[in-house]
């Protein structure tokens, strides 16, 4: 029976006579191979990391830029499809410990022997396996590795220490209408049941500071086998790019969503060449339990559903245009639906306003800074409704017993 003393003792034996020879292919051919077998057959996090161990001083005795243990684990070997990283990532199983602690290790050794001027994990790679399983929770644990945080274009400045640092949290699950509460005022989506949905609950550590350093806050996750992307920014131009088309002189005014110059909004986008579709969200925010300025010592802050009462459920409305579908590529174009002569356009995101709503009261921050949100959303066409269907505009949320807090986000963040 072959322990796992002995494979790592054979695997010296085998880089040792490698290096004597100075045969840089056999050695690279060695490593692949070796790694290759402890994606498939490797189920032990010590023999794991000995593997890698070994193979990392071997490639990095030899002064040779093609033999890398990183590039092998990114980007795989000449005769492999897909990348052992690619592979090791629809292998691995989020609720088993021992599968996750490998994935740490090899994604440790991922970025070990990089240059210092590439010295990030790609991160692509990581991303397209979990879109390919559709697979939330393990992006979630991966996106928490430092390897991940520190790698371009994802990296994050770090506002705390760095045993400290703030992690978004996003679970995704496919029901979309909690019960006692419709899901918007529009009654086609409403018995929508039967199209893909689900529903993202969000939490934001540290969000006014991370407003205030840095002036956007992205939330990214997976759902549908799409890569979404909710951020909360300040707009600084009143209206869109020039149209592609019969008329690219005409600009879209940000009119019909509400959005000026200089404000806040949340934008609804998609990443990674995820496939365009079209989508009816909800953006929602409850107020969290904070105690009012008013209440006398000793006295219990208001629930969750006395605040509810008094201070309202916001909540917007995030619909691509109808006709219109979302896509991941920048700008609009015209394309064909089937066979049908009719044309559409794509549309890049969602904007919607958010200085009456969420960003202009304290109450929907948590007294740790943290925000917390719930995102539903159908992938169905939003139907263009007639005049006489359209109600009338939303109040602007009940703020009477609001605590008296002048720190509003849309000032503070300015």
């Amino acid at each position: 029976m072959t322990t796992p003393e002995l494979i790592v003792q054979n695997l010296e034996q085998r880089l040792k006579k490698a290096l004597d020879q100075k045969a840089h292919s056999k050695l690279n051919a060695i490593i692949e191979s070796v790694i290759d077998y402890l994606v498939a057959e490797v189920s032990s996090p010590a023999l794991a990391s000995a593997i890698l161990k070994a193979c990392a001083a071997a490639a990095r005795s030899v002064d040779d830029p093609d033999v890398s243990l990183s590039t092998t684990i990114s980007d795989g070997g000449m005769f492999s499809e897909n990348s052992p990283l690619y592979r090791l990532c629809l292998r691995t199983d989020i609720k088993d410990k021992i599968s996750l602690e490998i994935l740490s290790i090899i994604i440790k050794y991922a970025v070990l022997d990089l240059p210092f001027a590439n010295h990030t994990l790609k991160v692509d790679v990581i991303r397209r396996a979990c879109m390919v399983q559709d697979n939330q929770p393990l992006f979630e644990y991966i996106r928490s590795l430092p390897e991940y945080r520190d790698a371009k274009p994802y990296h994050e400045v770090y506002l705390t220490k760095p045993d400290m640092q703030y992690i978004d949290q996003v679970e995704v699950q496919p029901r979309i209408i909690p019960a006692g509460r419709p899901f918007t005022s529009n009654s086609d989506i409403q018995n929508s049941h039967h199209q893909a949905s689900f529903t993202a609950q969000f939490s934001i550590p540290m969000f006014q500071s991370r407003m205030r350093a840095m002036g956007e806050v992205t939330v990214e996750f997976i759902a549908q086998g799409r890569m979404w992307a909710l951020t909360f920014c300040k707009s600084t131009d009143d209206s869109t790019p020039l149209r592609k088309g019969r008329f690219p002189w005409r600009r879209e005014s940000r009119a019909a969503t509400g959005i000026s110059a200089s404000s806040w909004e949340v934008k609804l986008c998609l990443r990674d060449n995820s496939d365009p579709t079209p989508v009816q969200a909800n953006l929602a925010f409850s107020p969290c339990r904070r105690a009012t300025s008013d209440a006398s010592p000793g006295e219990q802050p208001p629930t969750l559903l006395e605040m509810d009462k008094g201070l309202g459920y916001f909540d917007l409305d995030l619909h691509t245009r109808p006709g219109c579908q979302l896509r991941c590529e920048p700008g609009l174009r015209f394309i064909r639906r089937g066979d049908s002569s009719s044309e559409k356009y794509m549309q890049e995101e969602v904007c919607r306003s958010l200085d009456n709503g969420v960003l202009g009261s304290s109450i929907y921050i948590k007294e740790d800074g943290m925000l917390v949100g719930t995102l539903e959303a159908i992938l169905a066409m939003t139907v263009r409704r007639k005049p006489w269907e359209l109600k009338k505009k939303q109040k602007p949320v009940d703020v009477a017993r609001k605590a008296q807090e002048t720190d509003s986000l849309a000032s503070v963040c300015r």
